[in-house]
Formats: C-alpha cells, sequence, structure tokens
C-alpha cells in the first residue's frame, strides 16, 4: 500500500469524528437504519456537568432526529417491501416514545406511536410467535416495562404478553443497558479493541476526563446507596448495568493513568446476596463477569479486593454451562482465560476483534455481547480494516530490511544458533501497534538489538571455548575488533554498526553523544553472558541473589527498551540509560528481572539437561526435599508481585520521569517475553509461532483459503510479492500436516489442539524448507 492508503485513513478518520464525536445535528448520520433504537436510548441520556443539573438530553440531536422521522403509520424504524411495519418496530417504537415522553416533547408522536402500537402490536406478534428473533425476546418486555413506568397507557390484549414470554430467553442483560450506562464510555470501547485508539487520542481523553470527574465526584456515593438499598431494590438488570459501567470504566480509566480505586468495580463482594444473584442468574451476568475478569488485568500489588474478584470471576466463567449457547461469546471467553493479558501481543488481538464483528450479526451483536452500532457502524469497520491492512503492507517492508541487514552482517549464515530475523521483528511490531507511528525505525532498532542478543547468548552458551570468549569479552570491553575472527567477528561487527546508527540519530535528533552509555550497556551484557559460561562449565552455583543480579542482565530486555526509547523520546536524564558505575531506573529493573523470571520458570528443564544453572534450580538445589514444582510455584509468587509492581510504575505517574511512551515500550517487551514463555519457550520452536506470523504480517483480513504452493522452479525465475511467499509457505505447512507433523497449539498451548477456538490453525513444523520462507 501506497501513501495513497494513508490518505484514505487519514480522511474516513476526520469522517468519523465528526460524526461520532460532534453533538450537532449530524450525529444521526453516524447510525445506519438499524439503530434507531440506539438512537432512542441516546436521546435518554440526560446532560450533566458540575454547574447545572440535568435538564436536557446530552444528545438533543437524538430527540431531534426522532420528532422529524415518525413513519406515516405512526413507527419508527424499518419498513418491508410493501411499506408494511416488522415485527423490529415494536421496540423500537416503544423506545422513541419514552424518548419522548422523558423530555416532555412530542406529545403529538406519542398519540401516534400509541395509535400504531394498539392497532398492530397483536398481529405482528402472532405472525412471528414461531421465530421471534432473539435480541426481541429480550429487549421487547422490558421495553414495555419502561414504557408503562414512564407513564405510557400500552394495553395488551388477547395474551400477546403470553406470547413473548413463552419464547423469551434468559440470555444476557439487553442492550439498553449498556447503552444507558454512558454512552460517552462505550465510545472508546472499539477504538481500543480494534487498534484505533492513536486516531482519537484527543477525543478519547475527554472522554475519559468526564468519565473520570463523575467517578470521583458521584461514584462513591452510589455505591454506597446501592449496599444500602433493599434487596427488593436491587434487580438483576441494576445490578448488571452498574457492575459492567464500573468495570469497564475501572479498566479504561487504570489503563490512561488515572488513579482509580479498587472499590470502584469491587464493591459486589461486600454483600453475599449479590454475589448469590449473579450465580443464580449466570445467562444474566456472563458478559458483565467477562468484563470484571478483564478489569482484574490492571491489578497492583495489595490489592486484595481486586484479587477476590478475579477468583469469582474466573470461576464464574470456567464453571458456566450455558456459554454453548453464545458460541461467539464462547471464544471470546475461552481466549481470555486461555491466553493472559500479559501474554498478548496487541496487533493480533485487534485482527482477532475486527475478524469476530465481522462474522457476527448486528441483531445477534445487541442482545448478546454489548456490541454497540459504533462496532458494527461500516465506516468504522472500514478503517479498522485498512488501519490494520496498511499496517501490514509497512511491517512487510521493514521486515524486509531488516533481512537484508541480517544478510549483510553475516549473521543468517553464521551456522549456529537460533537466526530470528522474522521471530525478531514480529514480536517487536506485533506488540508496538497501538503506540508506536506507521512509520518506525523504532521496530527496527528493537529487532536488530534482538538479534544480535540471540545470536551472541547462543555463541556464549552453545559454541565457543572458554578461550574464544575470553578474546571476543575482552574486546568488547576495549570496544576494538582487533584479533577476532570468525563468529566473535561477525558479532562485533554487527554490534558496532548497530550502535553506531542509533548514536548517530540521536546526535541528529538532540546533539548529543550517548555512545559510552550504548556501549556500556552491551559490556555489563557480555560480562553477564561470560559470567554464567563461567558458572556452568566450573560447576560453581551462584546464590540466588547473585544469579539474579547477573540474570537480570544477560537477558537483555534493558537493551531493547532503552536503545529505542532514546530515540523516540525526548531527551533523557542521563541516568534512564545506566551510566557507568550507575542504577537502572526501577520500572527497567523490574523489567529486567520479570523477564528474567519468566524464561526461568520454562527453561529449567533445558538448562538442567545442559549443565546450566537458573533461578528455579537454585531455589530447587537449596531445598532438596521439596519438588521441582514447588520450587517454580516460589518463582511464580515473586513474579506475580513484580509484574504488579511494574505495571503500576508503567501506567500512574509519580514512579518516575519516563514520558508514556518510553514505559508503553516497557510493557510491550514484558508481552513479547511473556507470549514467548507463556506455557513452552516458543522461541526454541522454529516455526511454532508461524501462524501467528503470517497473519500478523502477511495474510489479509478474512482470508481463509491460501493459493497453491509455486514450483521451485518458477520461484527462480522471477521475484515475488511477499503474500505469494507467504501463501507458499501455508501451504507448505498444509501439506506437511497430511503426513503427521508434531504442533503446538497457541490458544491452549496444554492441551494441543488442530485449531484454536477462532477456527485458526495452531500447528507449527520444524522443517528446513519451512524456515526457508522466513530467510
Amino acid at each position: 500500500m501506497d501513501s495513497s492508503s494513508l490518505s484514505s485513513i487519514e480522511s474516513l478518520v476526520h469522517v468519523i469524528k465528526k460524526d461520532l464525536f460532534s453533538n450537532q445535528d449530524n450525529f444521526n448520520t453516524f447510525f445506519t437504519k438499524t439503530s434507531t433504537y440506539d438512537i432512542a436510548w441516546l436521546a435518554m441520556i440526560p446532560f450533566n456537568n458540575q454547574e447545572k443539573e440535568a435538564n436536557g438530553p446530552m444528545f438533543e440531536s437524538c430527540l431531534n432526529w426522532i420528532l422529524n422521522n415518525q413513519n406515516e403509520q405512526g413507527f419508527w424504524g424499518e419498513s418491508n417491501g410493501e411499506n408494511l411495519p416488522t415485527i423490529n418496530t415494536l421496540p423500537i417504537t416503544l423506545a422513541c416514545m419514552v424518548a419522548l415522553k422523558k423530555w416532555n416533547v412530542g406529545e403529538r408522536h406519542i398519540r401516534k406511536g400509541l395509535k400504531f402500537i394498539h392497532a398492530n402490536m397483536n398481529t405482528l406478534l402472532k405472525e412471528n410467535s414461531q421465530c421471534f428473533p432473539c435480541w426481541f425476546t429480550i429487549v421487547f418486555p422490558s421495553i414495555l416495562q419502561l414504557a408503562k413506568a414512564q407513564g405510557l397507557e400500552i394495553i395488551i390484549v388477547n395474551g400477546s404478553n403470553k406470547l413473548v414470554s413463552d419464547h423469551k430467553l434468559s440470555c444476557l442483560v439487553e442492550i439498553k443497558n449498556a447503552l444507558n450506562t454512558s454512552c460517552q464510555l462505550f465510545k472508546s470501547v472499539p477504538m481500543e479493541r480494534m487498534g484505533l485508539a492513536k486516531h482519537f487520542e484527543k477525543e478519547i481523553e475527554q472522554i475519559l476526563d468526564q468519565v473520570y470527574n463523575n467517578y470521583q465526584r458521584n461514584n462513591f456515593q452510589n455505591n454506597n446507596e446501592y449496599l444500602l438499598s433493599s434487596e427488593e431494590e436491587k434487580t438483576s438488570d441494576d445490578l448488571a448495568e452498574k457492575l459492567l459501567k464500573d468495570s469497564l470504566a475501572f479498566r479504561l480509566l487504570r489503563l490512561q493513568g488515572y488513579k482509580i480505586n479498587q472499590g470502584s468495580f469491587c464493591w459486589f463482594l461486600q454483600q453475599p446476596q449479590i454475589r448469590d444473584k449473579t450465580e443464580k442468574n449466570k445467562k444474566h451476568f456472563t458478559y458483565v463477569m467477562y468484563n470484571v475478569y478483564r478489569a482484574t488485568d490492571l491489578m497492583f500489588n495489595g490489592e486484595s479486593q481486586i484479587e477476590e474478584a478475579r477468583f469469582f470471576a474466573r470461576n464464574f466463567l470456567v464453571n458456566n454451562d450455558n456459554l454453548s449457547l453464545f458460541p461467539a461469546l464462547q471464544k471470546v471467553i475461552e481466549h481470555e482465560l486461555n491466553v493472559p493479558w500479559f501474554a498478548r501481543l496487541e496487533h493480533l488481538d485487534h485482527r482477532l476483534w475486527i475478524e469476530l464483528n465481522q462474522s457476527i450479526p448486528l441483531s445477534i451483536a445487541k442482545s448478546s455481547f454489548y456490541w454497540l452500532a459504533y462496532l458494527q457502524n461500516e465506516k468504522l469497520m472500514q478503517l479498522a480494516v485498512q488501519n490494520y491492512e496498511y499496517r501490514q503492507s509497512i511491517y512487510r517492508k521493514e521486515l524486509e530490511d531488516l533481512k537484508r541487514w541480517s544478510k549483510e552482517k553475516g549473521l543468517v549464515d553464521i551456522g549456529f544458533g537460533r537466526e530470528k530475523t522474522t521471530y525478531s521483528y514480529f514480536a517487536s511490531a506485533a506488540s508496538s501497534s497501538s503506540f508506536l507511528p506507521y512509520e518506525s525505525f523504532l521496530r527496527l532498532i528493537v529487532a536488530k538489538c534482538s538479534i544480535v542478543i540471540t545470536v551472541a547468548d547462543d555463541f556464549y552458551d552453545e559454541e565457543a571455548s572458554l578461550s574464544e570468549l575470553h578474546i571476543l569479552s575482552e574486546a568488547i570491553q576495549r570496544w576494538d575488533a582487533k584479533n577476532l575472527d570468525g563468529p566473535s567477528k561477525i558479532i562485533f561487527e554487527a554490534l558496532d554498526d548497530l550502535v553506531c546508527d542509533v548514536a548517530k540519530m540521536y546526535h541528529l535528533q538532540h546533539k548529543i553523544d550517548i555512545t559510552p552509555q550504548l556501549r556500556h550497556m552491551w559490556k555489563e551484557t557480555f560480562d553477564a553472558w561470560m559470567m554464567e559460561s563461567l558458572w556452568s562449565r566450573t560447576s560453581n552455583l551462584p546464590s540466588r541473589d547473585k544469579y539474579l543480579q547477573v540474570g537480570m542482565i544477560s537477558i537483555g530486555a534493558h537493551i531493547l527498551v532503552l536503545h529505542a526509547a532514546s530515540l523516540g523520546c525526548s531527551i533523557l536524564p542521563n541516568q534512564m540509560f545506566g551510566p557507568i558505575n550507575g542504577q537502572y531506573e526501577n520500572i527497567t529493573k523490574l523489567l529486567m528481572t520479570t523477564t528474567r523470571l519468566l524464561n526461568d520458570i520454562q527453561s529449567y528443564q533445558k538448562e538442567r539437561e545442559v549443565g546450566k544453572m537458573n533461578y528455579t534450580l537454585l531455589h530447587f538445589n537449596e531445598n532438596p526435599r521439596g519438588q521441582i514444582e514447588d520450587s517454580i510455584d516460589f518463582v511464580k509468587v515473586i513474579l506475580g508481585d513484580k509484574k504488579k509492581e511494574f505495571l503500576e510504575n508503567v501506567l500512574m505517574d509519580g514512579f518516575n520521569d519516563m514520558p508514556r511512551t518510553m514505559k508503553l515500550l516497557h510493557l510491550s517487551c514484558l508481552n513479547v517475553f511473556h507470549m514467548f514463555f507463556n506455557s513452552c519457550n516458543l522461541f526454541d520452536t522454529k516455526s511454532a509461532i508461524l501462524e501467528d506470523i503470517m497473519r500478523a504480517i502477511y495474510i489479509p483480513l478474512g482470508q481463509k483459503e491460501q493459493t497453491q504452493i509455486m514450483p521451485l522452479q518458477e520461484k527462480k525465475k522471477k521475484k515475488k510479492i511477499e503474500i505469494v511467499k507467504a501463501n507458499a509457505c501455508v501451504n507448505y505447512e498444509k501439506n506437511m500436516k497430511q503426513h503427521g507433523g508434531i504442533g503446538i497449539s497457541f490458544v491452549k498451548r496444554q492441551n494441543p489442539k488442530n485449531y484454536n477456538s477462532f477456527g485458526w490453525s495452531t500447528k507449527g513444523f520444524a522443517s528446513h524448507n519451512l524456515r526457508l520462507c522466513f530467510m
């Protein structure tokens, strides 16, 4: 894709901003005809601010739209090809009349609407009694009850009420609950889920500022009032509405760095009656508990209520026999429970949500999952698709540049170890798509650092003699390639090229030379690799504390983030680079520690076989009467606390002076390590993550079947575009499956399957020919 694609994206963003975020009369142009029901609910939302009471609608244009769009026959909504009302016009018309009644306008419209309801309700119900739409059976009884409560005189005759109740499904809370909580709050949900937040940063910030101010002013009082109210007043609908709103607000606000306490959504734990009500109405609360569980991802140390809420919500979702009724929601929840939030790469998560929303009919989305009209709007979906595929085109180009660099520097043909050019770039790109711009050399810097670290680490671990390692380590300390040859010289020259490039780019930006700081990071990392080699080859066992001091450096995470951060941020204090004989910032040290412990939980078996120590094995050696599982659990407890502290350092102000982009680079780095070490060391499995790489970089959205593999002779004759290359890889994999390959599942790695819950292939195969597709 070329610059015209970016121009198209920017134009579409402008249109959506005008439609979605303005409060002018053209607001309704954002909605499709099928979302008249949603417009009615938006029209009911009162205008609130600190200066005046709710004396009018927040979206007056929606109210005006209702007044100007009533059908001559008295209904609102769609008609069939013969201009006759459909079954859906009943709840839509009731909702529009409720909105008018709420604001004491449109008396003539209300009378006309009542006349239509009384003349047609029984007929429409009888005609459709054998095939009521799912969303209708949920919404109609509730909107009918609301209309009566609003003072509308609805006369029900001839058992019409029974016709609906006989078919009613006790599914999830109706869409009106979600729309009635905060329209403003929900506008930011699709932006986060589908990777569009970067385009709407100012608008989302304004929305969340308003939501946060409302919470600061009202939420504590509202929670107390709700908890003190009688059990009769706490209806399932009210409880679900409040808990959904509060858990969504907590997650969105905390992600953006707002200080919001755990009680803002954990209040439901305080009364056993409330917990019992959710347990007894599982269909009603499934989506709500899904959002409660997601909110608990953002837990800090000491937040015991969130810990309890997570345990409760997970048990609720795991032991829910009703999920099979809603296959799409079941897939979403399985993905949530099986792949930790820390282990997800956001670019692939964006694809998941885009494809899922494309596959769900609007009526089902409304009734079952609180998917709002925003996610179903054609313009928004068009933007999400264009945005994703434009990123793919950028990623393919950058990957080709990186492959050329690896080839030129001799790293591809070095003859040993894990040459991970594609893996390294994939991880860099897929973990940072929401906060790095389209054209970003930062991804290439991170990937180059990762490649050098991987090759050099393998050289120290497996390839070289102690004599060769001493020579290379001394050359690194001098920063001089004299007397180096073979792999040592290749490694040094690639490293020197990388450091020089970063230092030159930084000097162009800031007229400051950071070469000493960059070299220092690499020198101490090579020293750490040397120390670990001595430990493993001389059988000297360090203490756990001494090992961790060295291991948190040898893992190399600080190199990845600090090299990129130096170029992606304004001028940074020297201590953030880890000056000579200095200390790193706490957020960086936490990243270094957590990534080391993640590695050591998963790699202990392999490292024990080759005589190498790690933190898990050291604890096991210190406790010979215990089991290895006990040592793993011990490390997991430490890791859990470190991750919570790390997350607070990333999201909250006051812990460091780092710019937000730099802190998000730290988080994306942890995401990558967590993904690779989630349940097995994927970085050591040559093609276990093939499918994820293909979907992230090569395969267009919605493309299921790939073209046939091209003959080898044909490939040699002419240059192929990347997607053909990708198709060849996929089909080679497909052919291998027919001959008994061994694979690894991605979503449920502990239970390998051919396909994950989204119908995507999850097997990878360690074949030489397949590996060539990525060289």
